[in-house]
């Protein structure tokens, strides 16, 4: 059956049992989690969330001793995880954290209803810099791909 023919019964529980076989949720881990308030809205929102993904860059780069480069790129398609295939090769830890905070304000954002890019799309990484006894320092600026831009 095509998807464009389902009812929103029937779509919910494919989303459902798609949700289930993804996280391994047994059937009382399911009933918990549909049980939580926010689950109905995060469901509705499903489809604009595969629409999403989020592309991070290198804008700025001083110092790095991981080798961070400006025009690095990052891809988390649909909202998911890293996609090792579209993104430069490696990615220093310490860039991770202001992805981490940008990613959960994207995802918000989506599951209200809003614009998923949030108004500071821009993040650096947890080195202090040379001027503060640290190493360098990196900036990243996230972007919104939709369906039609992804790679």
């Amino acid at each position: 059956m095509n998807e464009q023919d389902m009812s929103h019964e029937e779509k919910m529980a494919v989303l459902k049992k798609g949700i289930q076989q993804l996280t391994g949720f047994d059937n009382r881990e399911m009933a918990v989690f549909m049980a939580q308030p926010r689950t109905g809205k995060i469901l509705s929102r499903m489809e604009a969330a595969s629409r999403v993904s989020v592309l991070f860059e290198v804008s700025e780069s001083k110092g790095c001793v991981a080798g961070h480069k400006p025009g690095d790129t990052y891809l988390f398609p649909k909202g998911g995880a890293l996609d090792l295939a579209e993104s430069t090769g490696h990615l220093c830890p310490f860039l991770m954290p202001p992805m981490t905070r940008i990613m959960w304000l994207v995802q918000e954002r989506v599951w209200e209803g809003l614009d998923p890019l949030p108004l500071y799309a821009v993040g650096h990484c947890d080195d202090v810099g040379l001027d503060c006894d640290g190493w360098g320092r990196v900036v990243i600026k996230a972007r919104i791909l939709n369906a039609e831009t992804q790679p």
